[in-house]
């Protein structure tokens, strides 16, 4: 036996002497004093103890271990894409925009870097493109938006001192009005309903869901309000069942919103709500009564003053009439209003196939070459698009309960640090098709944030009816593949608490994994004093990347946010206060 103790052996040996004078054996105070041979057994019986109770340790970590890389290996260890908003003209009546077309943007620096951008889902779009939007208030007016080749013809339309005066001015801080004008080219009865995306602002989008919009015309002006037909927008045809779920739920949480299943994400749609809710539908029936007008009547009728006379073009004008104790805010918020608007993600597309040569059980490596081994591609892996082989015949993931009895399976495996799709195909009684083909798609995760709004886009394939692609908001939401570390502690904690946060550990582990510019966050509990009392408190103090350039007002904003957040997390008589700390 080494003579060198482990501070756990000490404690097992020391237990064993405790348990045999509690059984009434006469055991000598000191070791020299003990039989040699039982203190031989007794030593050797603490080592042996540490070293079973080690092995069972590190059983169970591999079982944990194989049991996340195995049930979680399609899931919640996959990067999340960053997304943002693209505009663009339709030179048809109607085109359909494919979720196959790939958009390209080329982000400077020390080096130039192309990323790839896909649609989320396949949508239609129409040639009526809003171009024009106008702010009035009392006696004030403001062009919000002219697009190019409109807006030098405003600016000097408008161009007079009593305008010019308008501009330096702040609007009247409650009410008003916007309009938006839309250049249409095909006939008002073939437009089914136009979505119109009133920009990045949550809060803004949910009131101009909510109030009054009419369609200016010189008969009739009939009201109605987009949110009441806001599912007849396309995303949420989209939408899975899981979403309407109750947003505490622990299926939603840890389901809903992080897994992969066959190549479908039935979290994207979740991930990509918050945009998905910033667009107010016009439906096509309102359209009918609309008349083509260079400028609405009440405008000009309200501003005589200005010569509109160099304006030429007719468009729909559609009116949103804020309520008057609305607050109108920064009126830059409300430049948006884009018709033809899509989700795009950050992805690239590609495929690998394989012979199987006759083989009964085939594998197929993802990354089998070394020049994508840059960068470490297998983390980057967002979700296998389509699997099909030789005959045509598409295959579903193990995984995939809804596909039960179908016999053409793949399974995804992690082995010899490389991602693998296997196949078997004894199971189908046929012989082995000649090749199998899959096809994946890759994210830059974090690293498709920030590609700023307006950057160009470009098409890597011409597509006849679509022009003039806009990149509207800076892209954001992407996040990386998460370790097996992450992985376990995230189930650990939805599986043990139900998706409340209990612990200074578990607070710390969501402030940290609510924004990538979070780098530190430190949890300390204590009591507060509010209206109701003495309540139990938690200050959570946080730190940011320190080469991140923020404004104050970003700062405070990220902030007040991440206390809502964490406050849905955490029991309901429990004050919670997020802090920045200095870097």
């Amino acid at each position: 036996m080494a003579e060198k103790w482990t501070d756990r052996e000490e404690r097992v040996y020391q237990e064993m002497i405790d348990r045999l004078r509690y059984w009434g054996y006469q055991i000598p105070s000191g070791e020299k004093q003990l039989d040699p041979a039982l203190l031989l057994m007794l030593k050797a019986f603490a080592f042996h103890t540490t070293s079973t109770e080690d092995k069972l340790k590190e059983a169970g970590s591999n079982i944990i271990d194989t049991f996340v890389s195995n049930f979680f290996v399609t899931g919640i260890r996959r990067p999340v894409p960053a997304f943002t908003m693209m505009s663009c003209r339709c030179l048809d009546k109607r085109a359909r925009i494919d979720n196959d077309t790939e958009f390209v943007c080329t982000v400077g620096g020390a080096q130039t870097r192309d990323y790839s951008f896909y649609p989320l889902y396949s949508q239609e779009i129409l040639d009526v493109y809003a171009d024009v939007t106008l702010f009035t208030s009392g006696e004030y007016l403001r062009v919000l938006k002219a697009l190019p080749d409109e807006a030098a013809k405003w600016e000097e339309s408008l161009d007079s001192p009593s305008y010019r005066n308008m501009k330096r001015n702040p609007p009247p801080p409650l009410g008003g009005a916007i309009w938006i004008g839309l250049k249409v080219g095909l006939p008002l009865e073939e437009i089914p309903g136009i979505p119109i995306y009133t920009g990045p602002d949550y809060d803004n989008g949910k009131m101009l869901n909510w109030v009054d919009w009419q369609v200016i015309s010189s008969t009739k002006t009939p009201h109605f309000k987009p949110g009441q037909y806001q599912d007849r927008l396309e995303i949420f045809q989209h939408l899975d069942i899981r979403e309407l779920e109750v947003e505490s739920s622990f299926q939603s949480r840890l389901y809903s919103s992080d897994f992969l299943v066959s190549g479908k994400l039935l979290w994207h749609f979740k991930h990509y709500l918050a945009p998905a809710k910033n667009f107010a539908y016009v439906p096509g029936e309102y359209l009918q009564a609309a008349e083509k007008m260079v400028v609405p009547p009440a405008i000009q009728n309200k501003f005589s003053h200005m010569d509109f006379s160099k304006l030429t073009t007719p468009r729909i004008w559609l009116k949103v009439e804020l309520a008057n104790d609305e607050k109108v805010g920064d009126l830059r918020k409300l430049v948006f209003f884009d018709t033809n608007t899509m989700i795009l993600i950050n992805r690239r597309k590609t495929h690998r196939n394989k012979y199987t040569m006759g083989q009964p059980v085939l594998e197929i490596d993802l990354f089998e070459y070394s020049g994508e081994t840059q960068g470490n591609p297998a983390q980057k892996l967002f979700s296998i698009e389509r699997v099909w082989d030789s005959h045509d015949q598409q295959y579903v993931s193990h995984l995939d309960l809804t596909a039960f009895s179908n016999p053409h399976k793949y399974m995804i495996v992690e082995e010899d640090q490389a991602l693998k799709v296997k196949f078997d195909f004894s199971t189908t009684a046929k012989e082995p098709p000649d090749y199998v083909v899959v096809e994946f798609s890759l994210t830059e995760g974090s690293d498709g944030n920030g590609i700023g709004a307006e950057t160009e886009l470009r098409l890597v394939r011409a597509h006849p009816q679509l022009h003039s692609p806009r990149n509207l908001v800076a892209s954001s939401g992407g996040s990386d593949a998460k370790t097996d570390d992450e992985v376990k502690r995230m189930t650990g904690f939805f599986l043990r608490n139900h998706g409340v946060a209990l612990s200074e550990g578990e607070i710390e582990y969501l402030a940290k994994n609510f924004d990538n510019r979070i780098t530190e966050a430190h949890a300390k509990r204590g009591v507060a004093r509010t209206a109701g009392g003495l309540v139990p408190s938690v200050m959570v103090d946080v730190k940011l990347n320190p080469e991140l350039k923020i404004s104050a007002e970003e700062r405070g904003y990220l902030m007040q946010r991440l206390e809502q957040y964490l406050d849905s997390y955490t029991p309901l008589n429990l004050h919670l206060t997020a802090r920045l700390e200095a870097n």
